[in-house]
């Protein structure tokens, strides 16, 4: 069968993985302090993972 659903991910799938290469590099950049940040951050709101996912793309972003 055919399913709309693969084509949407075949199509998003360059956007994933550059964004997924742009999500890796802050990470090398960031200190340890940043990492316990990002920690604490997934502890506290590990109920709410739009929240989560929110959060740290802005905390992302900023640098």
């Amino acid at each position: 069968m055919f399913h709309r659903t693969d084509v949407f991910i075949s199509a998003w799938k360059p956007y994933i993985i550059w964004f997924y290469v742009r999500s890796i590099q802050p990470c090398i950049i960031i200190s340890i302090r940043g990492f316990m940040l990002i920690f604490f951050i997934l502890l506290w709101y590990k109920k709410d993972i739009r929240l989560l996912i929110f959060i740290v793309l802005n905390y992302q972003n900023v640098y």
